[in-house]
C-alpha cells in the first residue's frame, strides 16, 4: 500500500502540470458554474501544508506529514464547500422612489428573504452605479434559517442621468468561512 503511495507521489512529482489541474479543475469548476470562491481564510490554510512542505528539505520522512495535512485540507474544503448556500435559496425587494433628484438623498429599504432552513453569514450590497454615494453602502449579518430581513439605507446620485437599478448582490459565506 505504501509503496503504492509512493508511486503516485512519484508520478505527480514529475509531473507538476499535471498535479496542478489536478488541484485546479475543482476550483474552476466551483468558480464557473456554481459562483462560489475560496475565501481568504482557505487560501491561509493552505499555506500550512506548503510551509512544512519545507521540512522534507530537513526530513524526508516529513512528505507523508505534508500529504496528510494536504488530503485534510481538501477533506475538510469539499465539507464545508457543500454548505454554501445557493442563490436560488435567497430572493431580495427593493422599495424606493423611481425618479430620484440630482444631490439629493433619497430612501431606500431592501428585504431579503432567506428560503432555505439553513443559517448564514452574508454580505448585502444594492447594485448602484458609481456616480451614487450611498450610506452605509453594505451590510453584513448573520440571517437565521427561513428568515426575512429588512435594511435601510439612504443614496445620493452626483450626476444627472437615467439609472436603472437591477439587481441586489449577495455574499454567502459557508459554514466554516472557507468558501
Amino acid at each position: 500500500m505504501i509503496n503504492f503511495f509512493e508511486s503516485i507521489i512519484g508520478f505527480l512529482a514529475n509531473r507538476p502540470i499535471v498535479l496542478l489541474l489536478m488541484l485546479g479543475l475543482p476550483l474552476f469548476l466551483a468558480a464557473r458554474y456554481r459562483l462560489v470562491f475560496p475565501s481568504r481564510r482557505l487560501l491561509f490554510c493552505a499555506v500550512l501544508p506548503a510551509s512544512f512542505s519545507i521540512l522534507m528539505l530537513l526530513l524526508p520522512v516529513a512528505g507523508w506529514l505534508v500529504l496528510a495535512l494536504d488530503v485534510l485540507l481538501w477533506i475538510v474544503a469539499a465539507a464545508d464547500f457543500a454548505t454554501v448556500l445557493s442563490a436560488r435559496h435567497f430572493s431580495a425587494t427593493r422599495n424606493t422612489l423611481r425618479i430620484a433628484s440630482l444631490a439629493k438623498s433619497q430612501a431606500v429599504e431592501l428585504e431579503l428573504t432567506n428560503r432555505s432552513g439553513w443559517e448564514c453569514w452574508l454580505s448585502v450590497k444594492d447594485d448602484l452605479p458609481n456616480s451614487f454615494q450611498a450610506e452605509p453602502d453594505r451590510f453584513t449579518v448573520y440571517v437565521a434559517g427561513v428568515d426575512r430581513l429588512r435594511f435601510h439605507y439612504r443614496y445620493t446620485p452626483t450626476q444627472r442621468g437615467q439609472y436603472e437599478l437591477q439587481v441586489v448582490h449577495l455574499r454567502v459565506s459557508s459554514g466554516l468561512g472557507l468558501w
